[in-house]
């Protein structure tokens, strides 16, 4: 069941892209913002299913490419839409490999897709409030549904930027 579901993420991340550039932002945002949260709910699902699991799963290793997937489906459509400049996104994710590159760390990385996240929530509020206030929902319905691991998320986050702060940089 892991493995199928980080399956569905890559295959929502397709239909968020091809929906999203093929209907526009008026029509596409529905089906994007649902596609979306189903999306975030799947990769909140599949660690524990993976765990309570009798056997390794498969794609495990594909769980980061599936949500990197994800994130480039939503910044291609917020660039597609008009809601942030191609130019802000190639220095965003140019920043974002230089600073990997340095500091050694995926934290940068982890900041960025957040900042997606973000802006993809605050984009959909500005074509469609309903389905903004939908994706904040959504945020909170993936908290609710592993809050240990949305907590998890947030701590090691924050402990690695102190690392990092602290000059103590080392791959995870």
């Amino acid at each position: 069941v892991a493995d199928l579901l980080t399956t569905l993420r890559f295959l929502l991340s397709v239909v968020i892209l091809y929906v999203g550039l093929q209907e526009g932002p008026i029509a596409g945002i529905a089906t994007a913002s649902l596609l979306t949260i189903l999306a975030w709910i799947t990769d909140v699902l599949d660690g524990p299913l993976a765990r309570h699991a009798s056997h390794h799963t498969r794609l495990g290793h594909l769980d980061l490419p599936a949500d990197l997937s994800l994130t480039l489906a939503l910044t291609v459509c917020l660039v597609a839409w008009g809601i942030v400049p191609l130019s802000l996104v190639a220095g965003g994710i140019l920043l974002t490999s230089v600073a990997m590159w340095v500091l050694h760390h995926r934290a940068p990385l982890q900041f960025t897709m957040g900042m997606i996240y973000g802006t993809f929530i605050f984009g959909a509020q500005r074509i469609s409030p309903a389905w903004g206030r939908a994706l904040t929902g959504g945020v909170g319905l993936v908290v609710l549904l592993n809050p240990t691991r949305a907590w998890g998320k947030v701590t090691s986050f924050l402990r690695d930027v102190q690392g990092i702060l602290r000059g103590r940089a080392a791959e995870e």
